[in-house]
């Protein structure tokens, strides 16, 4: 619980100072190229060259898959209260299983939808990018961030990193799709909104807020 308090804690410190790294310090090149041409605009920006139809296909492919997981649990929630005598206790029921259906829902949208973002092998993303004059060199495997929150609950999402160029420096591997999407401690942007709200109303406490983000947002 402490450390879930820190983590919360520090995303509400940079959102106030507006600290920390923003995705327009990321600059992608190719070093095999040369001058401004070894500037690659779009970075990671897979999806968006994809062709129309096929971007079509993805979303129609992920709208699918959450409504195939989701639909069972809305078909029992619905059938049960068919069934029952109509009563506020079933009525009260009914809406408590259809938040937790449709957070689910948004839930596996999101996390089908960001793990699409980037570029399935590494010969497909940028060679190397620059961060703060540091260069970076892309990873060959993607690896997990199972804690990312957000107002869904958490997702896990498969990210590429990039390594500092020299070896023996005590540099950390950054995540320039982490960057993009605007995480904070791994917090979507929209939950640390929310984080920023409730830590600054009047009486929060450490357990109140933990204990709110579980119940409302399951993280």
């Amino acid at each position: 619980m402490l450390e879930n308090w820190s983590r919360y804690q520090k995303v509400l410190e940079l959102i106030l100072n507006k600290k920390g790294v923003l995705a327009e310090d990321v600059v992608y090149y190719d070093k095999q190229l040369q001058g401004k041409d070894a500037q690659m605009e779009h970075g990671n920006g897979f999806t968006q060259q994809l062709a129309t139809a096929e971007r079509i296909e993805l979303a129609n492919h992920i709208l699918d898959r959450a409504w195939d997981d989701v639909r069972p649990l809305l078909l029992r929630a619905l059938c049960a209260f068919l069934a029952s005598p109509i009563s506020p206790s079933g009525f009260y029921e009914l809406e408590k299983l259809l938040l937790v259906a449709l957070r689910s829902f948004g839930r596996s949208i999101l996390e089908a939808l960001l793990n699409s973002l980037e570029a399935p092998t590494s010969q497909q993303m940028p060679h190397d990018l620059m961060l703060n004059g540091a260069g970076y060199r892309v990873l060959r495997d993607k690896t997990a961030n199972r804690y990312v929150a957000t107002l869904f609950g958490t997702l896990c999402l498969m990210r590429r990193g990039y390594r500092y160029w020299h070896a023996g420096v005590a540099e950390s591997v950054v995540f320039p799709l982490e960057l993009s999407l605007g995480l904070v401690e791994s917090v979507s942007p929209a939950l640390q909104e929310r984080i920023g709200r409730e830590m600054a109303e009047a009486g929060a406490t450490q357990n109140r807020v933990l204990q709110w983000l579980k119940s409302e947002h399951g993280v």
